[in-house]
């Protein structure tokens, strides 16, 4: 069964049988009078979404595009608590239609299948269903984007993607509509947005929830630390511009220290940063503190006489 078809059948199902799933959410008999009261409620939805009251399974039911739907007729937060979440997915979706909707997914899944296959035949494994292996240089390219790109990791942070160095089927379909984006034009021209989103200036929170993700992302998940050339490389690319030190801390984490970093060693450089930015010489660093003995020995070798 194709996803296309999937989608079709399960958006289907869902729109025609909303009613009666309301009715039984808040617990009433369909027969009732209190459930016929509650039953107009849905009936204005549909006529939101589709123009009209339910239709019975397989009728036309086309997504209208006009004005942003209101959620503020799920008064009862009690029995209809699921409701504003279904509202805001359908002002997020990026087509007016359902034949426009059933075409954007076409396209994503196209896109997924082409990359898919380039991993596998790039240095990737039969049999899994990601973008993985040497299908990233494919994307890159595409994006129009260098591979060392910070976006490159930006993504399967905004996908929320599990496994590390590869993008499933769902979380490339779910992460690309999210963003109401399905062609390949539209994912290019999206690339400055998605960096500035979170290496921008005023990103804050996301820079710091982004650089917590990488390192798991980038670790092997059967061990607790990555090697220290992995960490230093992606150092360069997502904290370049951000610290002066960040070239001799790369240097000094592969040839002076050498040993596999740790997550609290990763998570520590972000405020060991904060505070270089105000103490750039490292004059008022205490040795006896709390920081991680790397970030001590790193002061030890900038002070070394050279």
């Amino acid at each position: 069964v194709s996803t296309q078809s999937t989608w079709g059948h399960l958006l289907s199902v869902y729109f025609f049988s909303f009613p009666s799933l309301v009715v039984k959410k808040l617990g009433l008999d369909p027969g009732s009078t209190s459930a016929t009261r509650n039953e107009s409620i849905t009936i204005n939805l549909f006529r939101k979404l589709g123009g009209g009251s339910p239709r019975r399974p397989g009728a036309h039911s086309p997504l209208s595009d006009d004005k942003p739907l209101n959620a503020s007729w799920t008064r009862d937060s009690d029995g209809l608590e699921e409701l504003p979440t279904i509202v805001n997915m359908m002002n997020n979706r990026p087509h007016g239609n359902y034949k426009g909707r059933r075409q954007s997914l076409a396209e994503l899944e196209a896109l997924y299948e082409r990359y898919m296959n380039i991993g596998i035949s790039e240095g990737g494994k039969e049999g899994i269903d990601a973008i993985h292996a040497g299908a990233f240089t494919a994307l890159s390219s595409d994006l129009g984007v260098d591979l060392e790109d910070p976006v490159m990791l930006i993504l399967p942070f905004k996908f929320n993607c599990v496994t590390p160095y590869q993008i499933s089927r769902e979380e490339w379909m779910t992460g690309w509509q999210r963003l109401g984006i399905s062609s390949l034009d539209q994912m290019k021209a999206y690339m400055p947005t998605l960096r500035a989103s979170v290496m921008g200036g005023s990103a804050g929170d996301s820079f710091r929830q982004f650089y917590s993700f990488v390192f798991n992302y980038i670790k092997d998940p059967s061990q607790r630390c990555i090697d220290s050339a992995t960490a230093s490389g992606t150092w360069r690319i997502i904290l370049k511009g951000r610290w002066k030190w960040l070239d001799k801390w790369c240097y000094f984490v592969e040839n002076k220290y050498g040993k596999p970093i740790n997550s609290d060693q990763w998570s520590q450089l972000l405020p060991f940063v904060a505070v270089s930015v105000s103490d750039p010489n490292f004059s008022s660093h205490d040795s006896s503190g709390a920081w991680p003995t790397i970030y001590d020995d790193f002061v030890e070798y900038v002070k070394e006489p050279k």
